[in-house]
């Protein structure tokens, strides 16, 4: 009996090396030596995946150890642009205010105090009425231009007539009249210190928000400095940048139902995290109602994504097209998409899907050649990066290095006007020779074991 069971084992571990050929595994090259790599997760790996959140992919070091690694969403990049602009800066002249009376105290030779009141002369008045006056600690910028933009901060570039260090405040009004005030900033602290080795400068005042048309400063202590420049620091109009890769479907299965909807179905290839599908038309003028579906395998029920109008009218320069849905994240393989219009021939002729990568990072334990590898029969989520949180902040932003790519397996080029056979699939020669003989020494051993027992 013995003898039957290590035969038995035999066949299991020739039956389990065969199917371990199932696992698809790529070569990293890394072009300079470091603790850690960083790279996006190419096309190729999503083809071979059998789960959505790339489950199953491991990093193996030489010797087939796995390394501690961590999978992120390629995440959305927001661009912005800056523009600086300088401010004119000037004052508003006052008039001076006449009083009508004032209440005067005289002391006489003998120590007594005398209080009396004077009466301002209209010749005085009419005089003192005539002269203006500009307010010292009080200034006013011109930022007419910026109307309808959005201010970030006010950069001042101040000099005081004696050389120190200085800590002061400072009152920022808004308008948009001249006449109509707006408190902003009630103190805004602004600093001047030289310690000698380094000089410590705050001269921004925050203002985030819509550009008034003028600015109104009010210096709320003594020296006022002299503004050499007062610079608007404007943000234009952001846009987001999406990592979105785009797929092109080349094949797909049309038909049109008794209802007479445009049915379109293809497989995508892979699990790749889609978020966008565009569809591909030449038919002007036209209009129609699209719902999408979508499966992780033939074998689930179809499920509805989104539904959405698409549409093509007008030509030339004022042609307004829309043949896109936007959808959440989805990484199932299969989809489909009913189209309905009142149109009898086919009239979509391609489909065009726009996904989100991963990055793959992980750290460089043990000797390289490192290498990726998918393995099919693992579903089980991967661990929390907690190896990752680990690291300092400081040193996660160093050590990581993107001088890694993944070498693609390169393949001969078929020769034109020749007709070859196709290559011999020799893991599956092996695994079903290997099955025949098991099955034939299944057959051997039962045998054998009959012909014991009627001993």
């Amino acid at each position: 009996m013995n003898k039957h069971a290590w035969s038995l084992a035999l066949v299991l571990v020739l039956g389990s090396s065969v199917a371990n050929d199932n696992i698809t595994e790529w070569l990293l090259v890394k072009r300079e030596p470091a603790a850690a790599f960083q790279l996006p997760i190419p096309a190729t790996v999503y083809e071979h995946s059998h789960h959505g959140e790339l489950r199953g992919l491991k990093v193996i070091n030489a010797v087939g150890d796995p390394v501690p690694l961590r999978l992120t969403l390629m995440e959305d990049e927001q661009q912005s642009s800056t523009a600086q602009i300088t401010l004119p800066v000037f004052q508003i002249n006052q008039s001076v205010q006449v009083p009508e009376r004032s209440q005067q105290t005289r002391t006489t030779w003998a120590g007594d105090a005398q209080s009396y009141q004077v009466t301002t002369t209209e010749t005085v008045k009419k005089y003192i009425q005539h002269q203006e006056k500009t307010a010292s600690n009080q200034l006013l910028f011109d930022a007419t231009d910026l109307r309808g933009g959005h201010l970030d901060h006010l950069l001042l570039d101040w000099q005081f007539d004696e050389p120190g260090n200085r800590v002061f405040t400072v009152w920022l009004e808004g308008s948009q009249d001249l006449l109509n005030w707006q408190t902003l900033k009630h103190q805004q602290k602004l600093v001047e210190v030289n310690t000698g080795s380094q000089v410590l400068l705050e001269n921004t005042v925050p203002i985030s928000g819509p550009a008034h048309g003028y600015y109104r400063m009010t210096f709320l202590q003594h020296p006022v400095p002299h503004l050499k420049k007062v610079t608007a620091v404007m943000t234009r109009k952001s846009h987001i940048k999406r990592p979105l890769q785009w797929r092109e479907i080349n094949t797909l299965a049309t038909e049109v139902t008794p209802e007479n909807t445009h049915r379109v179905t293809w497989d995508h290839g892979g699990h790749f995290p889609v978020e966008q599908v565009q569809v591909e038309f030449d038919y002007p003028n036209v209009f129609a109602e699209v719902v999408l579906f979508s499966r992780p395998n033939e074998k689930q029920s179809w499920r509805r994504l989104a539904s959405d109008r698409i549409y093509h009218v007008g030509q030339g320069e004022v042609a307004i097209k829309k043949n896109q849905l936007t959808i959440a994240s989805n990484t199932d393989r299969f989809w489909r998409m009913d189209i309905s219009a009142p149109i009898s021939s086919p009239w979509v002729h391609g489909v065009r899907l726009a996904w989100r990568g991963h990055w793959l990072e992980f750290l460089a334990q043990g000797k390289g050649p490192f290498k990726i590898q998918m393995h099919p029969g693992v579903l089980a989520p991967h661990p929390p990066p907690d190896w990752y949180h680990q690291i300092p902040q400081a040193l996660r932003d160093q050590m990581f290095s993107d001088k890694i790519a993944l070498q693609l397996p390169k393949f001969k080029p078929v020769a034109q006007n020749k007709e070859e056979s196709p290559p011999v699939a020799w893991h599956q020669v092996v695994f079903w020779l290997v099955l025949a003989a098991s099955l034939l020494f299944l057959f051997w051993m039962a045998k054998n074991l009959i012909k014991d027992s009627e001993k």
